[in-house]
């Protein structure tokens, strides 16, 4: 599914030419927000975003938290956004392990 949601983002959507779940799935209902840091204790919070060079900052005691959520082509719910990191990490965790990829 992962593959499918890069594929669609690269080639600019569906369909694919060679799908590789079936779902056609898609990312919704994506939301953000910035948040401090319940650990910090220091003052360095905050985004800021620079209009003569496009540079942008986040301070160290704030974190950008994302979530998302992944529908198929029937617009049915398949999981979050978090769900399909983990799943995905642990498919990559096992691939590094059965294939002794690491030294």
């Amino acid at each position: 599914m992962l593959t499918d949601l890069v594929n669609a983002h690269k080639h600019t959507g569906y369909p694919l030419r060679t799908p590789r779940s079936n779902l056609d799935p898609v990312i919704n209902n994506v939301m953000e927000c910035l948040a401090q840091r319940k650990d910090y204790t220091g003052m360095d919070y905050g985004y800021t975003l620079s209009p003569d060079t496009g540079e942008s900052r986040l301070g160290v005691g704030s974190h950008i938290i994302i979530d998302a959520e992944i529908y198929d082509k029937h617009n049915n719910k398949i999981f979050d956004i978090d769900e399909l990191i983990e799943e995905s990490i642990a498919v990559w965790q096992s691939i590094i392990i059965d294939n002794n990829l690491l030294a």
